[in-house]
């Protein structure tokens, strides 16, 4: 089942000419397309995604960002030189195709059709579907469950008497008692 998912979204990649790289249960894709805006910005769009497959959880998690750097501005003038974070991630841009011919077309592609080929995947198969925008908020299932498993497992071979030594020594200091009521109960309260 997993492997008829990779095949789905590799062949579509190899479709579109995009390309990728493949390692173990991911597919990864680091390129750079054309992307001319509505005011003739003319600009590099930086784009990665990883496409995870993990079997054991029965999901697909994609990770997408993308980057722009401007190459020419619409009056003209030179771009400016920090890339920034685009407001849309998912928009279309221009990809060079070259035809079995040996000639080359430009085609306009949509951002959002390869991590939409994963989710009708996925969907199809009756597994889960999660997109990642920001790794550093949700990390994408890059581990299967059976591997955090045996990440977690403790070596018996090791020693770990004086770990639980140090456990016994431990105290923990009693929190002082709080006053009755909270800070207003204390402000207002009725003289006797």
């Amino acid at each position: 089942m997993k492997q008829l998912i990779i095949d789905e979204i590799t062949g579509r990649l190899k479709a579109l000419q995009i390309p990728y790289a493949l390692s173990g249960d991911s597919v990864t894709v680091g390129t750079e397309f054309v992307e001319i805006g509505e005011s003739s910005d003319l600009k590099k769009v930086r784009y990665d995604l990883t496409i995870t497959v993990d079997e054991t959880s029965r999901s697909v998690v994609v990770y997408v960002s993308t980057v722009d750097k401007y190459i020419i501005t619409a009056d003209g003038t030179l771009p400016p030189g920090e890339s920034g974070k685009p407001a849309h991630v998912f928009r279309k841009v221009k990809h060079i195709m070259i035809g079995p011919d040996g000639e080359s077309t430009l085609v306009t592609l949509d951002l959002a059709d390869i991590p939409n080929t994963a989710k009708a995947c996925a969907v199809r198969y009756g597994w889960k579907f999660s997109t990642v925008l920001n790794m550093s908020k949700k990390p994408p299932v890059l581990l299967s469950a059976s591997e955090r498993v045996k990440e977690l497992r403790i070596n018996e071979d090791m020693d770990l008497s004086d770990v639980y030594g140090l456990v016994d020594e431990l105290t923990v200091p009693k929190r002082p008692r709080r006053k009755k009521g909270g800070f207003f109960s204390r402000l207002f309260r009725r003289k006797k």
